[in-house]
């Protein structure tokens, strides 16, 4: 079995989530973005304070995640993200994170894609030269997803997890249509890296 590791980069509302979910659904991809175990960690501290298991990954991972609640000290938990995963993990070690995804990658049975042939891996939440690195050392591929109107305001648009610098992308994305449009120019990068 092979693996084949898309990396999806773009601003906040750009559409990697829609993307990701999109290759999952229709191409049997295995999602694994890098911030998997900072959101497992921060919804079982959400938990722990009495939020609900529903209301809890609404705020990590829905429409709560930028609304700011007395569970952090009445802040989003976006920006709880941002500092867990930034001003604490990458302090720890720069290479925390792609350590443990890698470490993901490599122990986890993978179900095969839609070829029968490739365990296909889609991470969605590339945002770091080092994220970057980690995913063409496996010989994937980053791509890239334009949106006009996405991106954060304020602070949280600010910070370090959300500026960039990422390089050229192996392929670009421009999110300007429906969402069968999206899906479109998806199955053409699938199908061209598992052809």
């Amino acid at each position: 079995m092979s693996v084949f590791v898309i990396g999806l980069t773009g601003a906040a509302g750009s559409g990697k989530s829609t993307v990701a979910q999109y290759i999952v659904e229709e191409w049997g991809g295995h999602r694994r973005p890098f911030a998997g175990p900072l959101k497992r960690m921060l919804q079982t501290f959400l938990q722990d304070q009495g939020a609900g298991f529903n209301a809890a990954l609404r705020m990590v991972t829905g429409d709560l995640k930028e609304v700011a609640t007395d569970y952090l000290g009445g802040r989003t938990p976006r920006e709880a993200m941002q500092t867990l995963g930034t001003e604490w993990g990458r302090e720890l070690s720069p290479d925390l994170w792609v350590d443990a995804w890698r470490r993901s990658v490599e122990q986890c049975e993978l179900p095969f894609s839609a070829d029968g042939e490739t365990a296909l891996i889609v991470a969605d939440d590339v945002r770091f030269p080092n994220e970057v690195a980690a995913i063409r050392a496996l010989g994937g591929i980053i791509v890239r997803i334009d949106r006009p109107d996405a991106g954060l305001a304020g602070a949280a648009g600010q910070h370090a997890s959300e500026r960039g610098g990422l390089g050229e992308p192996d392929m670009t994305i421009a999110n300007i249509g429906d969402l069968a449009q999206l899906g479109m120019c998806v199955d053409m990068i699938v199908a061209g890296v598992l052809a």
